[in-house]
C-alpha cells in the first residue's frame, strides 16, 4: 500500500493542478488568460479528435459533488461545442460559399 502512495498523491496534484489551471476560483478570466497554461489547455479541448478525449477526461476529474467545478465544467463544454460546431463549422460554409460564388 505504501508503493501506491507517490502515485494516488502526484495525480491528486495533477488533478488539483489541471483543474485550478482551467477554473481558478482566485483568478478572474482576464488574470487566467494571460498564462500559457491556460491557453495550451483551453487549446487542447478544441482539438478535432483529441478534444472528445481531453473533455471525457475533464467529466472524470470533475467532483460531481462540488456545484462550482460542475457548472465550470459544463458551461466550458458547451462553449467548446459551440465554438467548434458553431463558429468553424459556419466559417468553413461561408469560406465554401465565397469559393462558390468566385470561381
Amino acid at each position: 500500500a505504501s508503493r501506491c502512495a507517490p502515485l494516488v498523491l502526484r495525480l491528486r496534484l495533477a488533478r488539483a493542478h489541471i483543474l485550478h489551471t482551467l477554473w481558478p476560483h482566485d483568478a478572474t478570466i482576464w488574470q487566467s488568460g494571460r498564462t500559457r497554461a491556460w491557453w495550451a489547455l483551453q487549446l487542447v479541448g478544441l482539438l478535432p479528435g483529441i478534444g472528445s478525449v481531453w473533455w471525457l477526461l475533464l467529466s472524470a476529474l470533475v467532483d460531481s459533488q462540488d456545484e462550482y467545478q460542475l457548472c465550470n465544467f459544463i458551461v466550458a463544454l458547451r462553449l467548446s461545442q459551440f465554438v467548434t460546431l458553431g463558429l468553424a463549422a459556419s466559417a468553413r460554409g461561408c469560406v465554401q460559399a465565397f469559393r462558390c460564388l468566385l470561381l
